[in-house]
């Protein structure tokens, strides 16, 4: 694989990118689709690096690979503020959170992040994600930065964020009528002190649900959450496939000096399906 770079890009730098897809490109024979595929790769992989005009054009010379590369100008992250209505040590938070996509992107030995609209987008949901895990379910994060045109070396972003009113939890919906066996567990939920409605809490439901579930005998349960919200509640609506029960009918216990046991539960029905 040959190289034509355009300044200041580096044959080094070219190759840490290409990494193991150069050495897997080497055990192929040379052709255009082999050169299109590892042209368009690189083109991705620049413009993740910071350079949004990158263009790369692979063509074959006989048993070589000729890579055109034009990078064009280089942007990078500058500076990064979270503003809102929070405290200052819960906006820095929030900040490395949305960071994080940006600086993964960043090649060892680097000090400077490079500009990556996907990692832009992809802390911003980030952020949201953390917020509505604590609650606030309709939480909005808005990214303002100047476009990036060749002529800013660094960008700078500013992450308003507004986390809006805190949720709670409330009885859940059921969307398909419960059996009667799990009339108690429904009964339960129906009058539960309210939460906040974060993922603690969320999966706390969704483990009592399965439990409640297992120990009558429901091993293979489908079960779907989604919220209905409110201006300030999180109602789940639960959709809940039970699956055939099992009753455990037998223990078999081998050794030295163990007898074979049976053991029976008499709190169970008679089921379709039995498990040994």
């Amino acid at each position: 694989i040959r190289y034509v770079l355009s300044p200041p890009l580096r044959i080094e730098f070219i190759e840490s990118l290409l990494a193991d897809r150069k050495e897997l490109a080497k055990q192929q024979t040379a052709n255009q689709p082999l050169a299109a595929d590892l042209a368009y790769m690189l083109g991705e992989l620049l413009r993740e690096q910071g350079y949004p005009q990158a263009q790369v054009s692979g063509t074959v010379a006989g048993t070589d690979i000729q890579l055109r590369v034009h990078a064009g100008a280089r942007a990078l992250l500058g500076e990064v503020r979270c503003l809102g209505e929070l405290r200052p040590r819960e906006l820095r938070r929030l900040r490395d959170i949305f960071l994080a996509p940006s600086t993964s992107k960043r090649l060892p030995l680097q000090s400077e992040i490079p500009w990556d609209p996907a990692a832009i987008e992809l802390g911003r949901q980030a952020v949201i994600d953390d917020l509505q895990a604590q609650g606030y379910w309709k939480a909005q994060v808005t990214v303002r930065h100047p476009a990036p045109d060749g002529t800013l070396a660094a960008i700078d972003v500013q992450v308003q964020i507004a986390r809006e009113t805190l949720h709670w939890l409330t009885a859940p919906q059921w969307l398909a009528p419960l059996p009667v066996s799990l009339s108690g567990l429904a009964k339960e939920l129906q009058s539960a002190s309210a939460v906040p409605a974060t993922s603690l809490h969320i999966n706390q439901l969704r483990r009592k649900i399965r439990e409640s579930c297992e120990q009558l005998g429901f091993t293979d349960i489908d079960l779907r959450l989604s919220p209905l919200l409110g201006d300030a509640t999180f109602t789940p609506q639960i959709t809940l496939e039970l699956g055939l029960p099992y009753t455990l009918r037998a223990v078999k216990i081998s050794g030295s000096s163990a007898s074979t046991q049976a053991v029976s539960y008499t709190h169970l029905r008679a089921h379709e399906t039995e498990a040994d």
